[in-house]
């Protein structure tokens, strides 16, 4: 120590020898206040983050005695076993118990299957009279996990593992997709050391969760299934058993806006269809109704005030920072070719929600993706605007990396480098609504996106490169192959616009998404806080018991489901 401080006393003294010693000081002053003021900072940032999560705890425990306070048991005989599959988020419990108090309402005797951590869930469905309850833990049985490194197949390429099947449930379905959403990659073309390390766990987890589906139906022996996210494990497994033995299965999602819940009932015969679809009966309900101007106006209203108000889609933040501009201001910040027609691609996220619905015609979204870059690279008679999905902004948030990260634009700079002067690249924070691009659009271009059905509807021409959601409905392009889709890329300015009938068909579509599919919540808010990862922000908006029993929402709810309907299709409204 004394040798320091005589050091440090020495170069003081060299310092003021030389003349530096105000100089050094000043620079130490302005050092220390820059360091001062960061931590000042940081101090600020965390203290409001600190106070803005305590608030929401209050919050949620304030909401949590009103809720409880609100619903009670409905009294209603049960002669079935419907089983909820708790989302395990503690913020969608009023909802999710909301579901539960219909389906007792319906005629269901509710068990909640859960997870052994945490009382508030059980506190909940408790109150509200559900008496069973199962975890995900009842149904481990210690020697089936040992047994499933045996059954695991030695697999060493995507398509191996994609094909693998267990008890005839689609384990490598389920197992190619969690991978991709885990490792936040739009392909599993890894080394081999890679795939073992990573992506076989997967398929072990998968090939588990299917073994163990068997035992929690035969526990529960439900007639229905209600659940979300039924895409991954171990959600999947249960969703692709209860199909095959015939148990129809509920599934429900945010609807485009805040305050609106859509619903799906799925059986064997639709399982491969978008949730936010039309059923065949639905689709013939929209076709038949009598269509006129006011139904145009009312849809148009709907997607347009849903954009301005940034609500669209909400529970992504899909566009909190966007605004609507004026055609003259689209075209000048996109700096397009006035004599020429306009195609948009409007890619898909790689790892959400990858194989769920329908088929492709290319391998995955990501290939479809660079596929259709280079064709729009090669056909400059057209503008091209490659438009990087805007949910890349939250989702990469909420795991903490920057929307700059989105695999689209990694995958551009590997594969395409350098884009023509014709092809523009929107990215996923763009402030331009995509309300507003439409605009300028003449083409667009998905495989099966939300995006289709609204600019359809806009009467703009639509190619399609996968089933399952509305292709085949009289309104789009859908091709039989990639050779076709790609054929047709390469004259795409050719392509003439949507007839009045087609236009028709797409406005009906777009009405039965938008305005008839979704149940519009009274007795509970459900939305998204507007900060950076777009949190849940789910309450009670009802005040007294006798108004949360008599609410129009619920009754339409176990009205539903005692209607065995595939879709929850409200009345023609206005």
């Amino acid at each position: 120590m004394k040798l320091f401080l005589h050091t440090q006393r020495y170069l003081l003294q060299l310092c003021w020898f030389f003349g530096l010693t105000h100089r050094l000081h000043r620079i130490y002053r302005s050092c220390r206040s820059r360091l001062n003021q960061k931590l000042r900072e940081s101090w600020v940032r965390t203290a409001e983050l600190n106070q803005r999560i305590q608030s929401r705890i209050n919050e949620q425990e304030t909401q949590d005695k009103r809720f409880l306070s609100l619903i009670a048991p409905t009294g209603q005989e049960s002669k079935r076993t419907a089983l909820l599959v708790h989302s395990l988020s503690i913020s969608a419990l009023p909802l999710e118990a909301a579901l539960c108090w219909a389906l007792q309402k319906a005629g269901y005797d509710v068990v909640v299957l859960s997870s052994r951590e945490g009382d508030k869930p059980t506190a909940y469905f408790r109150h509200i009279g559900v008496r069973h309850f199962i975890s995900w833990e009842d149904i481990f049985l210690p020697k089936e996990t040992r047994l499933v490194r045996n059954r695991t197949p030695a697999i060493t390429t995507p398509k191996e593992l994609f094909d693998h099947e267990f008890n005839g449930i689609q384990t490598g379905r389920y197992a190619t997709s969690t991978a991709l959403k885990a490792l936040r990659i739009g392909s599993l073309q890894l080394s081999a050391k890679k795939f073992a390390k990573l992506v076989i766990p997967c398929l072990e987890e998968s090939i588990f969760f299917a073994a163990m589906a068997p035992r929690l139906l035969s526990m529960v022996n439900p007639s229905l299934i209600i659940s979300q996210d039924v895409g991954y494990t171990p959600r999947g497994q249960l969703f692709n058993l209860a199909l095959n033995r015939g148990i129809d299965t509920i599934t429900w999602n945010n609807g485009h806006k805040d305050n609106t819940l859509i619903l799906k009932r799925y059986s064997r015969n639709n399982a491969a269809v978008h949730p936010a679809s039309l059923s065949d009966a639905s689709w013939l309900n929209l076709r038949e109704m009598q269509w006129t101007n006011k139904h145009r106006q009312q849809l148009l209203k709907e997607l347009e005030s849903s954009y301005s108000d940034g609500s669209w889609y909400s529970e992504v933040g899909t566009h909190f920072q966007s605004h609507l501009h004026s055609l003259d201001e689209v075209k000048k910040k996109l700096a397009l070719n006035p004599k020429k027609k306009t195609a948009v691609i409007f890619s898909h996220m790689f790892w959400d929600a990858t194989f769920f619905y329908g088929e492709d015609l290319f391998e995955h979204y990501q290939d479809w993706f660079i596929r259709t870059v280079e064709a729009a690279c090669k056909n400059d008679r057209l503008n091209w605007i490659i438009k990087i999905h805007p949910g890349n902004v939250v989702k990469n948030k909420r795991i903490g990396i920057g929307a700059e990260q989105s695999l689209e634009i990694q995958a551009l700079d590997r594969e395409i480098q350098a884009l023509p002067q014709h092809v523009k690249l929107m990215a996923p924070e763009t402030d331009i609504s995509t309300f507003s691009l439409y605009q300028v659009t003449d083409y667009a271009l998905t495989v099966r996106g939300t995006i289709g059905i609204e600019a359809a509807a806009l009467g703009i021409r639509v190619l399609t490169a996968g089933t399952g959601r509305y292709d085949q409905k009289g309104f789009t392009i859908d091709s039989e192959s990639s050779q076709d889709y790609l054929e047709r890329l390469s004259r795409l300015e050719k392509i003439p616009k949507m007839t009045d009938t087609e236009r028709e068909l797409a406005e009906r579509f777009a009405y039965g998404v938008f305005i008839r599919r979704p149940l519009q919540l009274s007795t509970i808010r459900l939305g998204s806080h507007r900060d950076e990862t777009a949190s849940p922000n789910i309450k009670i908006t009802a005040k007294t018991a006798s108004e949360w029993t008599s609410a129009t929402d619920m009754i339409e709810l176990y009205q539903w489901i005692m209607s065995a309907d595939e879709d929850y299709l409200s009345q023609v409204r206005r």
